[in-house]
């Protein structure tokens, strides 16, 4: 991420600087690791698919937010905790622009009436199993 979209979204109080906080973002990236192995654990299904989606998609998020506490700021909102995660140096990066395509599903679903299908909730599960080991280890040598 280059220092404009930072100004951007520290100007929209999207993020605040702050002290970086190692042990914050550890605690993060555990929290996602236990918010995608309960989702994994969940079979899909219409009447689950939401709910898995949203463990998966926070995983996603809560690993935004630990790059950003690494980097001494604070995410104030998703975008810019899912924005971060598109500038990971790992293999498939060009692919992790389907994060924020699925942040604005969960938004659909949150705050608009959508839907989410098993089929939504598949995709970001296997997703997730293609590129969470590498986000991870970016984000402990970050």
């Amino acid at each position: 991420m280059n220092e404009e979209e930072i100004k951007s979204y520290l100007e929209r109080k999207e993020l605040w600087k702050r002290t970086p906080d190692l042990l914050r973002a550890e605690s993060l990236i555990g929290a996602a690791v236990r918010n995608a192995n309960f989702g994994k654990s969940i079979p899909i299904k219409e009447e689950t698919a939401a709910n898995i989606f949203k463990s998966f998609y926070d995983a996603f998020r809560q690993l935004g937010d630990a790059a950003w506490w690494k980097s001494g700021y604070e995410p104030r909102s998703h975008e810019a905790s899912i924005r971060i995660l598109e500038g990971a140096n790992v293999k498939l990066n060009f692919e992790l622009r389907k994060i924020d395509m699925f942040r604005r599903i969960r938004h659909d679903e949150e705050y608009r009436g959508g839907i989410v299908r098993p089929d939504q909730a598949q995709e970001i599960a296997e997703f997730w199993d293609k590129v969470s080991k590498e986000l991870i280890d970016w984000l402990k040598k970050k």
